[in-house]
């Protein structure tokens, strides 16, 4: 476990601002200041390579005025100083190896997906307005149902309602019935079709 943590921070590495480069002048404020605070435990925080952040602002906060302006200006006379860069590991096992390689794969698959899920829809077709649609469809439907509401109820009354005012109203039987006598020649003109020879 201890190998793939090493080799996740030497994979992961981020550069970070840990301090200033030390100078005579800066060295010589940190003694003043240790002297001035002695129980600062910030000011004990002194590492060999860089004098760190937070033991700047407790310098800071210790010195007098005019050695405040001094500690400026040596500031501005140093280089800052990041976070090392770990040395690159010289021989990797199989294991380790095997673990950089998915590693570098994953990240592939991830970009490419998140690519796919960018440019999905750029070369589609604008979809039809559905709304437009709709209401086209509703309005046809109600034009055809004001044409054929008033077709359908005046064959239904011309067919049914004749028969049923004859039922009910006293009708001349001396007048022919219009449809007995059209059934009647259809009968008449069918059975001559289908017997031609009895005639």
């Amino acid at each position: 476990m201890a190998m793939k943590s090493k080799e996740q921070t030497a994979i992961h590495y981020r550069k970070r601002l840990e301090g200033v480069k030390p100078t005579p002048e800066l060295l010589e404020l940190l003694e003043r200041s240790l002297q001035r605070a002695p129980s600062n435990n910030a000011l004990r925080e002194r590492k060999d390579q860089w004098i760190p952040i937070p033991l700047l602002r407790a310098m800071q906060q210790v010195l007098e005025p005019h050695d405040r302006e001094r500690l400026e200006q040596a500031l501005q006379q140093t280089s800052l100083v990041f976070t090392p860069k770990p040395p690159p590991p010289t021989t990797l096992t199989k294991e380790q190896e095997e673990y950089r390689k998915r590693l570098e794969r994953l990240a592939l698959q991830h970009e490419e997906r998140r690519y796919t899920e960018l440019t999905s829809n750029v070369n589609k077709a604008p979809a039809q307005d559905d709304v437009t649609t709709r209401s086209m469809t509703y309005a046809a439907s109600v034009g055809l149902n004001m044409i054929i509401a008033p077709l359908s109820f005046g064959c239904f009354m011309y067919f049914f309602a004749g028969g049923l005012l004859d039922y009910f109203l006293e009708s001349d039987s001396s007048k022919s019935d219009r449809k007995r006598v059209i059934i009647g020649d259809a009968q008449e003109i069918e059975t001559r079709n289908s017997n031609p020879s009895s005639f």
